[in-house]
């Protein structure tokens, strides 16, 4: 008889918690919420939520990096994640091109971003959970090795490199994509 996995409640509650933060800032940001022109404690509620999105895709990563540091790296999920992101993009296209009047003026760009959604950054979550995918192998033998400061060390690094750049100016966000300026 096969073993049953026991799943560990607390991380399955964070990983909805994460999830739920995500979806709201979604809402936050893509709704068409009419914000007033002076200050309101609504106003700074919805932006302060809002932004806990962020806050809830680094642990959402977080979460799925624990499980995956015990699991050995496979192409075949990378292919496997691929046709998953068709599946939802090729059919919003053609539900866009047939009911949508800007579907009429969509461009070749548009539906080669749809048929390979990942290598073009379409959803730009995908694209860096299949970088993550592939630097596993290179990581996975430093995480199992290292100890609890040698990791906090890289943790720090990784935040450095990725978010302070941000915070000084030197990277603007244009079109969905942040680039150095």
């Amino acid at each position: 008889m096969k073993q049953e996995k026991k799943r560990n409640i607390n991380i399955e509650l964070l990983r909805i918690l994460s999830m739920l933060l995500i979806v709201y800032h979604h809402y936050s940001v893509h709704s068409s919420w009419i914000f007033p022109n002076s200050f309101s404690k609504r106003t700074a509620l919805i932006n302060i939520i809002g932004n806990f999105g962020k806050i809830g895709v680094i642990i959402f990563v977080l979460i799925t990096g624990y499980f995956y540091s015990k699991q050995r790296f496979s192409v075949k999920k990378i292919f496997q994640l691929s046709t998953i992101a068709r599946w939802y993009t090729i059919p919003a296209l053609v539900i866009s091109f047939l009911f949508i009047e800007k579907g009429l003026h969509m461009s070749l760009q548009d539906i080669v971003k749809a048929i390979f959604p990942i290598s073009f950054s379409e959803y730009w979550f995908l694209t860096s959970f299949v970088v993550i995918l592939i630097l596993q192998p290179i990581l996975q033998p430093f995480l199992v090795s290292a100890n609890r400061i040698q990791k906090l060390k890289m943790t720090g690094l990784v935040i450095l490199l990725c978010h302070i750049p941000s915070f000084i100016g030197l990277v603007s966000q244009t079109d969905n994509y942040f680039s150095l300026v």
